[in-house]
């Protein structure tokens, strides 16, 4: 079995975090967009070198298909442990707990 971590994702519009992934020190980034109404998520290296970065979307590999020796071995998803939306989140859905941000392990 796969250890998964839940991120914790910090109240407010935008924020800046850094974690330790498998053993290696990263700096995680998540905003919400007024504009498309959406949260926004960037990976970068310990020396905030990005990574990757994309659109938060419920259920979706946010790591999916990115070749890069630097990025985290794992894979991040956004998860409703309700499951009773399947909408991807909205501005206060993991500051009240309906949406996770986890990290599976590889």
């Amino acid at each position: 079995m796969m250890a998964t971590r839940t991120l914790q994702f910090p109240q407010g519009s935008a924020w800046r975090q850094r974690v330790q992934l498998q053993g290696r020190s990263y700096v995680i980034r998540a905003y919400w967009n007024d504009r498309n109404g959406s949260w926004w998520f960037s990976v970068s290296d310990r020396d905030d070198e990005r990574i990757a970065s994309g659109k938060l979307v419920l259920g979706y590999p946010l790591m999916w298909g990115l070749r890069d020796d630097r990025r985290p071995p794992g894979e991040f998803f956004v998860v409703e442990p309700s499951q009773t939306d399947g909408a991807d989140p909205g501005r206060d859905s993991f500051a009240d707990g309906s949406y996770r941000l986890i990290y599976v392990e590889a």
